[in-house]
């Protein structure tokens, strides 16, 4: 993983735009080290929605209580937004793969090759899972604000920990409510050329 500092946007936009753009910003935002062929470069953005209301990561721990209050007995939305590009790099012992860095772009376009770092094909789109909560009991919000689980998550839980006991019901993927759809992943990689499931490219990029 690398880090990727990007400004997320918390409004202005539908839901499913939302995620899919700031998934787009964190893409673009990544710094990979300089690499010797062919690499993804994958970005998520979760966001959970209930009566159209967009509900992030809190803030702290009374954001969160008011979250999973909001969340408790009613069905909810939760849309991932995933944004993969294929980047390819100069290889080494090619005239640009040592090239300074403001000069890397004109020596590769000089030379016929794909810009180094540059992204030579993206794909983003979103998935959405629909999931209904039991009512939760204040004892039991109280115990899962303790467990420090909702740091970090859109809507204040994460399903794949102890906030699995609130589900009553999905209609959708399951891995979508975790971060990161599988079904939408293998088809946005298939997009860009690769095959996920026998690990091969589909159409080589260009290096």
């Amino acid at each position: 993983m690398v880090a990727a500092e990007a400004e997320e946007l918390l409004e202005g936009m539908a839901p499913e735009e939302l995620a899919i753009e700031n998934a787009r910003r964190k893409c673009r935002a990544a710094r990979l080290p300089r690499a010797q062929g062919p690499s993804f470069v994958l970005a998520t953005d979760t966001v959970v929605v209930v009566e159209e209301e967009v509900l992030g990561k809190p803030a702290g721990a009374d954001e969160a209580a008011a979250m999973l209050r909001r969340l408790s007995g009613r069905e909810h939305q939760v849309i991932s937004g995933v944004a993969l590009s294929r980047r390819a790099e100069a290889a080494a012992g090619t005239p640009c793969a040592a090239a300074a860095e403001q000069s890397r772009e004109a020596c590769a376009e000089g030379a016929g090759l794909s810009v180094p770092g540059s992204a030579s094909l993206s794909v983003a789109e979103a998935a959405r899972t629909r999931v209904t909560f039991a009512r939760l009991s204040e004892p039991w919000i109280e115990a899962y604000l303790d467990s420090g689980e909702w740091q970090g998550k859109a809507g204040a839980y994460a399903i794949q920990g102890r906030a699995g006991l609130f589900v009553e019901g999905i209609a959708g993927e399951y891995s979508n409510v975790v971060g990161l759809p599988m079904r939408l992943l293998a088809k946005l990689f298939a997009d860009v050329g690769f095959d996920l499931m026998a690990r091969r490219w589909i159409s080589p990029p260009e290096v």
